[in-house]
């Protein structure tokens, strides 16, 4: 069984200011729930995962995307973030310009992020995380 590699913050919150993009409208990680909130005129309480990638050909990458397809991302309040350092994310969901996705991968090809709804880091993986940690970490949150 591979080692999840983690990173809980328990101490000082870390708030990133990532821009998220989706279409013509820029958001920032940490105002990003509230955001949204005001534009659907519902209250929501969004877990940002952000899955970043070198480029979309490694296999962690399109294994992530897989088992995000299989949660339900409404009932869960999660919302879904493609960042790659090369190559075009998908323009038609939310996504993260080539230099933000850059400043996620400080090592190796693929990590995913986890992100509070006022943008605070839950957990970072260089592994694809289960469907079930994903979720049971966004409802802690």
């Amino acid at each position: 069984m591979r080692q999840l590699t983690l990173i809980l913050l328990f101490c000082l919150p870390l708030v990133h200011a990532v821009e998220i993009a989706q279409g013509d409208n820029r958001y920032n990680l940490s105002t990003l729930s509230s955001e949204l909130s005001q534009d659907y005129r519902t209250e929501m309480n969004l877990t940002t995962v952000i899955v970043v990638a070198s480029d979309e050909s490694i296999q962690s990458y399109i294994d992530q995307w897989a088992v995000l397809e299989t949660v339900d991302a409404e009932s869960h309040q999660l919302i879904y973030v493609s960042a790659l350092a090369h190559g075009q994310p998908d323009k038609d969901g939310y996504y993260i310009d080539a230099d933000g996705a850059q400043s996620l991968l400080s090592d190796g090809d693929f990590s995913v992020h986890l992100y509070s709804s006022s943008g605070r880091l839950i957990l970072r993986s260089n592994n694809v995380l289960p469907a079930k940690a994903i979720i049971e970490y966004a409802s802690q949150y």
